[in-house]
Formats: C-alpha cells, sequence, structure tokens
C-alpha cells in the first residue's frame, strides 16, 4: 500500500517538475526577447532575436547532449 502511495506522489511531482522547467525557460526567453527589441542596431537586434528564439526541445536536446560526453573511439 505504501508503495502505490509514493508512486501516486512522485508521479504529480514529477510532472510539475517538467512543467517549472519548461515554464522558466519560456519566462528567460521571454525577458531576452524584451531585452533584444532594446538594441539601436537593426541587425544586433534580429541576430539577437534569432537566438532568443530557440525551442524549449531543441535546448534541452543541447543541455542533455552537453551534459553527456561522448567518449572517443
Amino acid at each position: 500500500m505504501s508503495r502505490i502511495f509514493l508512486v501516486l506522489l512522485a508521479v504529480p511531482l514529477f510532472l510539475l517538475g517538467g512543467c517549472s522547467t519548461r515554464q522558466l525557460y519560456l519566462a528567460g526567453q521571454q525577458s531576452q526577447q524584451l531585452e533584444c527589441n532594446k538594441l539601436p542596431d537593426m541587425a544586433a537586434r534580429q541576430r539577437c532575436l534569432a537566438q532568443a528564439k530557440l525551442p524549449y526541445e531543441d535546448y534541452r536536446r543541447e543541455v542533455d547532449g552537453a551534459a553527456s560526453p561522448q567518449t572517443a573511439k
């Protein structure tokens, strides 16, 4: 019975953790876009905005790839 309780408790916490990570990333992305829009130079603004538009899924792939370095063969 206690195992079922732990699983039922762990699943929502796990799901909330994923949501909050995504939400934090999106909030940071929006903040970066606002900062980009303050740049007076149009070319610099466009480069900044292009960098700030990285989708969350691509960001996670990059982070996960950097966290697990490949071994040389």
